[in-house]
Protein backbone atom coordinates (compact mmCIF):
# COMPACT_ATOMS: atom_id res chain seq x y z
CA UNK A 1 0.00 0.00 0.00
CA UNK A 2 1.31 3.42 -0.96
CA UNK A 3 0.11 6.27 1.55
CA UNK A 4 0.87 9.46 -0.31
CA UNK A 5 -0.38 12.12 2.06
CA UNK A 6 -1.44 12.87 5.89
CA UNK A 7 -4.54 12.55 5.22
CA UNK A 8 -4.25 8.87 4.57
CA UNK A 9 -1.65 8.18 6.94
CA UNK A 10 -4.27 9.48 9.71
CA UNK A 11 -7.45 7.27 8.04
CA UNK A 12 -4.96 4.84 7.88
CA UNK A 13 -4.24 4.82 11.71
CA UNK A 14 -7.91 5.31 12.66
CA UNK A 15 -8.77 1.86 10.90
CA UNK A 16 -5.88 0.22 12.50
CA UNK A 17 -6.82 1.92 15.69
CA UNK A 18 -10.32 -0.02 16.98
CA UNK A 19 -9.83 -0.55 20.91
CA UNK A 20 -11.60 -3.61 22.20
CA UNK A 21 -12.20 -2.36 25.59
CA UNK A 22 -12.67 -5.65 26.99
CA UNK A 23 -9.09 -6.23 26.44
CA UNK A 24 -7.54 -2.80 27.71
CA UNK A 25 -6.85 -4.35 30.80
CA UNK A 26 -4.89 -7.22 29.58
CA UNK A 27 -3.54 -6.44 25.99
CA UNK A 28 -3.45 -9.87 24.97
CA UNK A 29 -5.94 -10.64 22.05
CA UNK A 30 -5.97 -8.52 19.40
CA UNK A 31 -8.94 -9.93 17.46
CA UNK A 32 -9.88 -6.05 17.71
CA UNK A 33 -6.88 -3.99 18.10
CA UNK A 34 -6.52 -1.08 20.54
CA UNK A 35 -7.16 2.50 19.57
CA UNK A 36 -4.69 5.94 19.71
CA UNK A 37 -5.56 8.36 22.27
CA UNK A 38 -6.65 11.07 19.53
CA UNK A 39 -9.21 8.46 17.72
CA UNK A 40 -12.59 9.39 16.77
CA UNK A 41 -13.90 5.86 17.37
CA UNK A 42 -13.96 2.46 19.29
CA UNK A 43 -14.91 -0.48 19.56
CA UNK A 44 -16.80 -2.38 23.11
CA UNK A 45 -17.83 -5.80 23.07
CA UNK A 46 -19.70 -6.14 19.80
CA UNK A 47 -20.54 -2.68 19.72
CA UNK A 48 -18.91 0.55 17.80
CA UNK A 49 -18.73 4.30 19.32
CA UNK A 50 -18.67 6.90 16.79
CA UNK A 51 -18.14 10.46 17.34
CA UNK A 52 -20.36 12.94 15.43
CA UNK A 53 -20.74 16.55 16.01
CA UNK A 54 -22.04 16.40 19.91
CA UNK A 55 -23.02 13.39 19.38
CA UNK A 56 -22.12 9.64 19.22
CA UNK A 57 -23.69 7.00 17.31
CA UNK A 58 -23.82 3.32 18.27
CA UNK A 59 -23.48 0.89 16.39
CA UNK A 60 -23.94 -3.30 16.70
CA UNK A 61 -21.77 -5.10 15.35
CA UNK A 62 -21.96 -8.53 16.37
CA UNK A 63 -22.57 -9.25 12.70
CA UNK A 64 -19.85 -7.20 11.36
CA UNK A 65 -20.47 -7.26 7.53
CA UNK A 66 -24.32 -5.90 8.75
CA UNK A 67 -24.32 -3.28 11.05
CA UNK A 68 -26.98 -2.28 12.67
CA UNK A 69 -27.43 1.92 14.17
CA UNK A 70 -28.86 0.89 17.32
CA UNK A 71 -28.48 4.62 19.24
CA UNK A 72 -27.60 8.05 18.93
CA UNK A 73 -26.70 9.87 22.10
CA UNK A 74 -25.66 13.87 22.70
CA UNK A 75 -22.41 14.26 24.94
CA UNK A 76 -22.25 17.86 24.33
CA UNK A 77 -20.21 20.52 22.23
CA UNK A 78 -16.33 19.98 22.03
CA UNK A 79 -16.16 16.31 22.36
CA UNK A 80 -12.96 15.56 20.50
CA UNK A 81 -11.97 12.22 21.05
CA UNK A 82 -13.11 8.80 22.81
CA UNK A 83 -11.09 6.17 24.93
CA UNK A 84 -12.61 2.72 25.82
CA UNK A 85 -11.48 1.14 29.29
CA UNK A 86 -13.54 -2.09 30.86
CA UNK A 87 -17.07 -0.93 31.04
CA UNK A 88 -16.11 2.77 30.72
CA UNK A 89 -16.17 5.06 27.90
CA UNK A 90 -13.63 8.31 28.66
CA UNK A 91 -14.53 11.64 26.25
CA UNK A 92 -11.76 14.33 25.56
CA UNK A 93 -13.43 17.45 24.89
CA UNK A 94 -12.29 21.21 24.75
CA UNK A 95 -13.19 21.66 28.39
CA UNK A 96 -12.36 18.51 30.05
CA UNK A 97 -13.02 14.82 30.22
CA UNK A 98 -16.66 13.27 30.74
CA UNK A 99 -16.59 9.57 31.82
CA UNK A 100 -19.45 7.45 31.23
CA UNK A 101 -21.10 3.94 32.48
CA UNK A 102 -20.70 1.83 29.36
CA UNK A 103 -22.64 -1.50 31.41
CA UNK A 104 -25.42 -0.74 28.86
CA UNK A 105 -23.48 -0.75 25.15
CA UNK A 106 -26.17 0.59 23.63
CA UNK A 107 -27.00 3.57 26.56
CA UNK A 108 -23.91 5.37 27.92
CA UNK A 109 -24.80 7.04 31.20
CA UNK A 110 -22.87 9.84 32.44
CA UNK A 111 -20.62 9.45 35.96
CA UNK A 112 -18.72 12.33 36.37
CA UNK A 113 -16.27 15.05 34.92
CA UNK A 114 -12.82 17.05 35.03
CA UNK A 115 -12.65 20.22 33.48
CA UNK A 116 -9.71 22.26 33.16
CA UNK A 117 -8.95 25.69 30.62
CA UNK A 118 -10.36 25.35 27.30
CA UNK A 119 -7.58 23.33 25.24
CA UNK A 120 -7.65 20.19 22.83
CA UNK A 121 -8.23 16.93 25.00
CA UNK A 122 -7.17 13.29 24.23
CA UNK A 123 -7.35 10.74 27.32
CA UNK A 124 -6.13 7.55 28.05
CA UNK A 125 -6.60 4.76 30.69
CA UNK A 126 -4.77 2.62 33.44
CA UNK A 127 -5.94 0.98 36.57
CA UNK A 128 -7.52 4.03 38.41
CA UNK A 129 -5.23 6.89 36.57
CA UNK A 130 -6.30 8.72 33.71
CA UNK A 131 -4.04 10.81 31.48
CA UNK A 132 -5.16 13.67 29.84
CA UNK A 133 -2.91 16.11 27.67
CA UNK A 134 -4.12 19.49 26.78
CA UNK A 135 -2.70 21.70 24.23
CA UNK A 136 -2.60 25.10 22.43
CA UNK A 137 -3.02 25.22 18.88
CA UNK A 138 -5.44 25.21 15.70
CA UNK A 139 -8.90 24.95 17.45
CA UNK A 140 -7.46 25.25 20.92
CA UNK A 141 -6.88 28.84 21.01
CA UNK A 142 -6.51 29.01 24.46
CA UNK A 143 -5.48 27.02 27.55
CA UNK A 144 -2.26 25.62 28.54
CA UNK A 145 -0.26 22.81 27.44
CA UNK A 146 0.17 20.23 29.97
CA UNK A 147 0.02 16.47 30.88
CA UNK A 148 -2.70 16.22 33.42
CA UNK A 149 -2.62 13.17 36.03
CA UNK A 150 -6.28 12.39 37.10
CA UNK A 151 -6.86 9.96 39.70
CA UNK A 152 -10.37 7.87 38.95
CA UNK A 153 -10.21 5.48 42.03
CA UNK A 154 -13.55 6.78 42.88
CA UNK A 155 -14.93 7.34 39.56
CA UNK A 156 -17.90 9.52 40.44
CA UNK A 157 -14.82 11.92 42.21
CA UNK A 158 -12.24 12.13 39.44
CA UNK A 159 -9.13 14.36 40.67
CA UNK A 160 -6.37 15.70 38.86
CA UNK A 161 -3.47 14.57 41.23
CA UNK A 162 -0.38 16.49 39.07
CA UNK A 163 0.24 18.40 36.20
CA UNK A 164 3.56 18.24 33.78
CA UNK A 165 4.56 21.24 31.21
CA UNK A 166 4.76 20.23 27.75
CA UNK A 167 5.74 22.21 24.57
CA UNK A 168 2.62 21.38 22.99
CA UNK A 169 1.01 17.87 23.78
CA UNK A 170 -0.85 15.89 21.44
CA UNK A 171 -1.98 12.39 21.45
CA UNK A 172 -0.54 9.71 24.36
CA UNK A 173 -0.67 5.91 25.08
CA UNK A 174 0.10 3.97 28.11
CA UNK A 175 1.57 0.00 28.89
CA UNK A 176 2.08 -1.54 31.76
CA UNK A 177 3.65 2.27 33.58
CA UNK A 178 5.24 3.35 30.02
CA UNK A 179 3.90 6.56 29.15
CA UNK A 180 4.22 7.85 25.41
CA UNK A 181 3.47 10.97 24.92
CA UNK A 182 3.72 13.01 21.38
CA UNK A 183 5.03 16.50 22.28
CA UNK A 184 3.70 18.06 18.87
CA UNK A 185 7.28 19.78 17.20
CA UNK A 186 9.23 18.69 20.49
CA UNK A 187 9.03 14.90 19.16
CA UNK A 188 8.10 11.70 21.31
CA UNK A 189 8.82 11.10 25.01
CA UNK A 190 8.98 8.47 26.93
CA UNK A 191 8.05 8.35 30.45
CA UNK A 192 8.58 5.96 33.86
CA UNK A 193 4.87 6.52 35.02
CA UNK A 194 5.41 3.73 37.62
CA UNK A 195 4.48 6.22 40.20
CA UNK A 196 2.36 8.96 38.49
CA UNK A 197 2.91 11.84 40.29
CA UNK A 198 6.80 11.53 39.86
CA UNK A 199 7.00 10.34 36.13
CA UNK A 200 10.68 9.93 35.26
CA UNK A 201 11.26 10.68 31.47
CA UNK A 202 13.35 7.99 29.94
CA UNK A 203 13.91 9.08 26.39
CA UNK A 204 13.32 12.33 24.10
CA UNK A 205 13.15 12.07 20.23
CA UNK A 206 13.28 15.61 19.36
CA UNK A 207 13.74 15.49 15.48
CA UNK A 208 10.26 13.88 15.17
CA UNK A 209 6.83 15.94 14.97
CA UNK A 210 4.85 13.23 16.51
CA UNK A 211 0.87 13.48 16.00
CA UNK A 212 -0.63 10.27 18.23
CA UNK A 213 0.35 6.66 19.23
CA UNK A 214 -0.31 3.05 19.92
CA UNK A 215 1.60 0.97 22.33
CA UNK A 216 0.79 -2.59 22.70
CA UNK A 217 3.27 -5.58 23.74
CA UNK A 218 6.39 -3.85 23.82
CA UNK A 219 5.69 -2.29 20.00
CA UNK A 220 5.02 1.62 19.96
CA UNK A 221 3.26 2.54 16.36
CA UNK A 222 3.15 6.43 16.12
CA UNK A 223 2.35 9.08 13.81
CA UNK A 224 4.02 11.67 12.71
CA UNK A 225 3.95 13.99 9.73
CA UNK A 226 6.18 12.57 7.76
CA UNK A 227 5.15 8.78 8.33
CA UNK A 228 4.56 6.08 10.99
CA UNK A 229 6.99 5.12 13.04
CA UNK A 230 7.97 1.79 14.91
CA UNK A 231 9.65 1.65 18.08
CA UNK A 232 10.70 -1.66 21.01
CA UNK A 233 9.91 -0.80 24.12
CA UNK A 234 10.50 -3.36 25.64
CA UNK A 235 13.55 -2.39 27.87
CA UNK A 236 12.33 1.26 28.61
CA UNK A 237 15.90 2.56 29.51
CA UNK A 238 16.33 1.21 25.98
CA UNK A 239 13.98 2.49 23.38
CA UNK A 240 14.73 1.09 19.71
CA UNK A 241 13.93 1.87 16.80
CA UNK A 242 12.54 -0.69 14.44
CA UNK A 243 11.13 1.39 11.41
CA UNK A 244 9.19 3.90 9.39
CA UNK A 245 6.85 4.10 6.96
CA UNK A 246 7.11 7.52 4.94
CA UNK A 247 4.48 9.76 3.79
CA UNK A 248 5.01 12.29 0.46
CA UNK A 249 3.58 15.16 1.74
Amino acid sequence: MKITNLCSLIILVAFMGCQNSADSGSPTDMSVGKGGSMARFTISGDHLYALTGNNIRIFDIANPVQPVDVNTKTIGSGVETIFAYKNKLFFGTTTGMLIYDNSSKTDPQFISSVFHFTACDPVVVEDTIAYVTIRTGTGCWRGWNQLLVVNIANISMPQTVATYDLVNPHGLGIDRGKLFVCDGAAGLKVFDATNPLNLIQKASYPNIHAFDVIPLNNLLVMTGDDGIYQYNYTNIDSVKFVSKIAVGL
